[in-house]
């Protein structure tokens, strides 16, 4: 069996309520879980794993995260994405300045 650890981190300063509380779904094989910050789950090596994550007011949701347990990376990581800046450059030729 290998353990697999969820982890919720925040870059907020402060409070953190925000994301204290998220929990996300994970689904392994034909079962699944809810699974919130610092929530543990064994699991037998080649299993399948789905992380889905839900909606938080004000963010971009995570994409889902999916994953084979012993084959692929230790460390996985989603991010809610609070702000996008776009900058947008044009060239004029100086006549409609």
């Amino acid at each position: 069996m290998m353990k697999m650890v969820l982890n919720i981190y925040s870059n907020q300063s402060g409070d953190e309520s925000t994301f204290a509380n998220v929990k996300a779904t994970v689904k392994y094989g034909s079962s699944s879980t809810s699974m919130g910050n610092g929530d543990e789950l064994n699991l037998a090596a080649n299993t399948e794993i789905k992380v889905t994550f839900p909606a938080v007011t004000g963010y971009k949701t995570p994409n889902p995260i999916e994953f084979v347990i012993g084959e692929d990376d230790v460390v996985k990581a989603g991010t809610y994405q609070a702000e996008l800046v776009e900058v947008s450059l044009s060239a004029t030729d100086g006549r409609n300045l």
